[in-house]
Protein backbone atom coordinates (compact mmCIF):
# COMPACT_ATOMS: atom_id res chain seq x y z
CA UNK A 1 0.00 0.00 0.00
CA UNK A 2 2.88 2.31 0.56
CA UNK A 3 3.86 1.91 -3.08
CA UNK A 4 0.39 2.82 -4.23
CA UNK A 5 0.31 5.78 -1.90
CA UNK A 6 3.65 6.91 -3.30
CA UNK A 7 2.30 6.70 -6.84
CA UNK A 8 -0.84 8.61 -5.85
CA UNK A 9 1.28 11.30 -4.22
CA UNK A 10 3.52 11.46 -7.30
CA UNK A 11 0.52 11.86 -9.61
CA UNK A 12 -1.11 14.32 -7.20
CA UNK A 13 2.16 16.27 -7.01
CA UNK A 14 2.43 16.40 -10.80
CA UNK A 15 -1.20 17.52 -11.14
CA UNK A 16 -0.70 20.06 -8.35
CA UNK A 17 2.45 21.38 -10.06
CA UNK A 18 0.55 21.64 -13.35
CA UNK A 19 -2.38 23.45 -11.66
CA UNK A 20 -0.04 25.82 -9.81
CA UNK A 21 1.81 26.59 -13.07
CA UNK A 22 -1.51 27.40 -14.78
CA UNK A 23 -2.51 29.61 -11.82
CA UNK A 24 0.87 31.37 -11.92
CA UNK A 25 0.50 31.97 -15.70
CA UNK A 26 -3.01 33.32 -15.16
CA UNK A 27 -1.78 35.57 -12.35
CA UNK A 28 1.07 36.83 -14.54
CA UNK A 29 -1.38 37.54 -17.38
CA UNK A 30 -3.73 39.36 -14.99
CA UNK A 31 -0.79 41.34 -13.58
CA UNK A 32 0.18 42.36 -17.14
CA UNK A 33 -3.40 43.48 -17.84
CA UNK A 34 -3.48 45.40 -14.55
CA UNK A 35 -0.15 47.08 -15.41
CA UNK A 36 -1.45 48.12 -18.83
CA UNK A 37 -4.60 49.55 -17.27
CA UNK A 38 -2.53 51.39 -14.65
CA UNK A 39 -0.26 52.84 -17.34
CA UNK A 40 -3.30 53.92 -19.34
CA UNK A 41 -4.80 55.56 -16.24
CA UNK A 42 -1.51 57.38 -15.54
CA UNK A 43 -1.28 58.55 -19.17
CA UNK A 44 -4.87 59.72 -18.99
CA UNK A 45 -4.08 61.65 -15.82
CA UNK A 46 -1.07 63.31 -17.45
CA UNK A 47 -3.12 64.12 -20.55
CA UNK A 48 -5.84 65.67 -18.39
CA UNK A 49 -3.27 67.71 -16.49
CA UNK A 50 -1.60 68.85 -19.73
CA UNK A 51 -4.97 69.84 -21.17
CA UNK A 52 -5.81 71.77 -18.03
CA UNK A 53 -2.47 73.59 -18.13
CA UNK A 54 -2.91 74.35 -21.83
CA UNK A 55 -6.41 75.74 -21.25
CA UNK A 56 -5.15 77.89 -18.37
CA UNK A 57 -2.27 79.16 -20.53
CA UNK A 58 -4.65 79.97 -23.41
CA UNK A 59 -6.98 81.81 -21.05
CA UNK A 60 -4.11 83.75 -19.48
CA UNK A 61 -2.72 84.63 -22.90
CA UNK A 62 -6.14 85.76 -24.10
CA UNK A 63 -6.55 87.94 -21.03
CA UNK A 64 -3.09 89.46 -21.53
CA UNK A 65 -3.79 90.16 -25.18
CA UNK A 66 -7.18 91.64 -24.38
CA UNK A 67 -5.82 93.91 -21.65
CA UNK A 68 -2.49 94.92 -23.13
CA UNK A 69 -2.29 94.50 -26.85
CA UNK A 70 -5.90 95.27 -27.76
CA UNK A 71 -5.65 98.70 -26.14
CA UNK A 72 -2.41 99.42 -27.97
CA UNK A 73 -3.87 98.22 -31.28
CA UNK A 74 -6.92 100.43 -30.78
CA UNK A 75 -4.62 103.41 -30.12
CA UNK A 76 -2.67 102.70 -33.30
CA UNK A 77 -5.91 102.34 -35.27
CA UNK A 78 -7.12 105.67 -33.90
CA UNK A 79 -3.84 107.36 -34.85
CA UNK A 80 -4.07 105.88 -38.35
CA UNK A 81 -7.60 107.21 -38.72
CA UNK A 82 -6.42 110.65 -37.61
CA UNK A 83 -3.57 110.51 -40.13
CA UNK A 84 -6.00 109.53 -42.92
CA UNK A 85 -8.30 112.41 -41.97
CA UNK A 86 -5.35 114.81 -41.92
CA UNK A 87 -4.18 113.53 -45.29
CA UNK A 88 -7.69 113.97 -46.73
CA UNK A 89 -7.87 117.51 -45.30
CA UNK A 90 -4.52 118.36 -46.86
CA UNK A 91 -5.61 116.87 -50.16
CA UNK A 92 -8.82 118.93 -50.08
CA UNK A 93 -6.84 122.05 -49.16
CA UNK A 94 -4.39 121.39 -52.00
CA UNK A 95 -7.27 121.06 -54.48
CA UNK A 96 -8.72 124.33 -53.19
CA UNK A 97 -5.35 126.07 -53.55
CA UNK A 98 -4.92 124.72 -57.09
CA UNK A 99 -8.39 126.03 -57.93
CA UNK A 100 -7.58 129.45 -56.46
CA UNK A 101 -4.28 129.50 -58.37
CA UNK A 102 -6.08 128.80 -61.63
CA UNK A 103 -8.62 131.47 -60.83
CA UNK A 104 -5.86 133.96 -59.96
CA UNK A 105 -4.08 133.18 -63.25
CA UNK A 106 -7.33 133.68 -65.07
CA UNK A 107 -7.88 137.04 -63.35
CA UNK A 108 -4.30 138.11 -64.11
CA UNK A 109 -4.77 137.14 -67.74
CA UNK A 110 -8.02 139.06 -67.82
CA UNK A 111 -6.33 142.11 -66.28
CA UNK A 112 -3.57 141.92 -68.88
CA UNK A 113 -6.14 141.72 -71.67
CA UNK A 114 -8.06 144.69 -70.30
CA UNK A 115 -4.85 146.62 -69.75
CA UNK A 116 -3.68 145.95 -73.31
CA UNK A 117 -7.12 147.05 -74.66
CA UNK A 118 -6.96 150.15 -72.49
CA UNK A 119 -3.46 150.97 -73.76
CA UNK A 120 -4.55 150.38 -77.35
CA UNK A 121 -7.53 152.69 -76.92
CA UNK A 122 -5.43 155.53 -75.67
Amino acid sequence: MDANAGRVFAVAGTVLTFVLQIKEDMDAAQLEVDLRESRAAIRSGFNDAAHSIEMHFNEATGTYVAKTLTTQIENVDQQLAELRDMQQSRSDLFKTLVGLLERTRGLISSLHEHESKYITLR
